[in-house]
């Protein structure tokens, strides 16, 4: 194997780690335990981390699909096999689910983010009106229920992409 389809696959699955790992920590422990201790506690550690977090996603999940195209390419030759092979549908249903991630992050989960932000940098120690209440309580049903479809996608992806080796 080569050094450049060495790297891309270096590339290509310690950001995938990173994405699937943090979306995984994010879904099953962070979110659910700062949702039991309320708005209160999420909102802030929320506010806190996004800045950080959310350009670390893009980055990684924008990383992770540019190396897949460049593996897929380099390494099976013609899209063709994509469609005839096993290994290929597996691939395949693999990319399809990291680019619904990805639009899914880009789309939804970080729009709804960066306005949930800006209502409640808006609060600034007073508390929200009705209006207010309603939209962020709207936002983070929607960033809840978008977080578990990314979730699902990237698991999907993670899966498929673990045994296509083997199919």
């Amino acid at each position: 194997m080569d050094v450049f389809n060495t790297l891309m696959r270096i590339l290509h699955i310690v950001f995938g780690s990173f994405w699937v790992g943090a979306t995984v920590f994010n879904v099953l422990i962070l979110e659910p335990r700062l949702r039991r201790l309320g708005p209160g506690h999420l909102n802030p550690v929320m506010g806190a981390i996004m800045p950080v977090v959310v350009p670390a996603m893009i980055s990684s999940g924008l990383i992770v699909i540019f190396t897949g195209f460049v593996l897929t390419f380099t390494l099976w030759g013609t899209l063709a096999d994509l469609f005839t092979t096993t290994a290929g549908l597996v691939l395949l249903v693999g990319t399809v689910t990291s680019i619904g991630s990805a639009v899914v992050g880009l789309s939804i989960l970080t729009p709804s983010g960066i306005r949930i932000t800006t209502i409640s940098k808006n609060l600034a120690g007073r508390e929200p009106n009705a209006g207010e209440l309603t939209e962020l309580k709207r936002l983070s049903r929607r960033m809840e229920t978008f977080t578990r479809v990314n979730f699902l996608f990237l698991v999907i992806a993670l899966i498929t992409m673990s045994i296509m080796r083997y199919v």
